[in-house]
C-alpha cells in the first residue's frame, strides 16, 4: 500500500488526501508519523510499513526534486551519507535535494557541493572516490522521480518478495519428520 500511493504520481486523488491529512515527509515520498487514538489504524499501520520497506528501495533521479542527496539510495550500494560517512559530517548542507546541488552547463553536470572546512589529507582518496562516483551517474535535469524495488528489477515489486525479504531463511528446515513420523510399525504406534 505505501508502495501503490508513493508511486511518485502526485496527481492521485486519494494520495492528495493523505497528503492534506496527514502529511508528508521525505521529500514527498511518504506520510509523516501518524498520531492519534480514533480514526487513522490503518494509515497508522501502513505508515510504519516505510521503514521496512526503505531498505529494499532506491531512487532513480530525474529532476532530482524529490530525492535527498545524502540520505537517499541513488547512486551507489548505500546512501552517501553511509559510503561517506567523513564527507557526510562536513558537508555543509546535509539535508539537500539531488536538484539543489545539481546544475547543467553547456550539456554537462556540475555539482555545487559546500563543506564546512577543507578535505584533509587522509580524506582526500575518499573525495576522490566520492567525486568520481557522482560524476559517473548520468541524469538529466527533467523527467520524474521513482522508486525501484530493488530486490528483482526485472519482476518489479511483488508481496511475495517483499514477504520473502522480510522473512529470513530458516538456517535449519523444521524436522516435523522426526517428530511427527514414528520410528516403529503403524500397528504398534497406534497403541501407544
Amino acid at each position: 500500500m505505501v508502495m501503490a500511493v508513493w508511486d511518485g504520481t502526485g496527481g492521485r486523488l486519494w494520495r492528495q488526501v493523505v497528503e492534506v491529512k496527514y502529511g508528508n515527509l521525505w521529500g514527498g515520498w511518504c506520510s509523516e508519523v501518524v498520531c492519534g487514538l480514533h480514526g487513522v489504524s490503518l494509515w497508522k499501520f501502513i505508515r510504519r510499513g516505510w521503514d521496512c520497506i526503505l531498505p529494499f528501495l532506491s531512487f532513480n533521479v530525474g529532476d532530482g526534486g524529490m530525492v535527498q542527496f545524502w540520505h537517499d539510495l541513488w547512486c551507489a550500494d548505500a546512501p552517501l551519507k553511509v559510503t561517506y560517512p567523513e564527507l557526510f559530517v562536513i558537508s555543509g548542507v546535509r539535508d539537500a535535494f539531488v536538484a539543489e546541488l545539481m546544475s547543467f552547463r553547456n550539456g554537462s553536470i556540475h555539482w555545487d557541493l559546500n563543506f564546512l572546512r577543507n578535505v584533509q589529507d587522509w580524506e582526500l582518496d575518499s573525495m576522490t572516490s566520492f567525486l568520481d562516483l557522482i560524476y559517473s551517474v548520468s541524469l538529466e535535469d527533467h523527467g520524474a522521480n521513482t522508486l525501484c524495488w530493488l530486490r528483482n528489477s526485472k519482476r518489479g515489486f511483488s508481496v511475495k518478495l517483499y514477504y520473502c525479504c522480510l522473512s529470513p531463511p530458516l538456517a535449519m528446515k523444521f524436522p516435523w519428520k522426526g517428530i511427527w513420523k514414528p520410528k516403529v510399525p503403524s500397528g504398534v504406534s497406534f497403541f501407544t
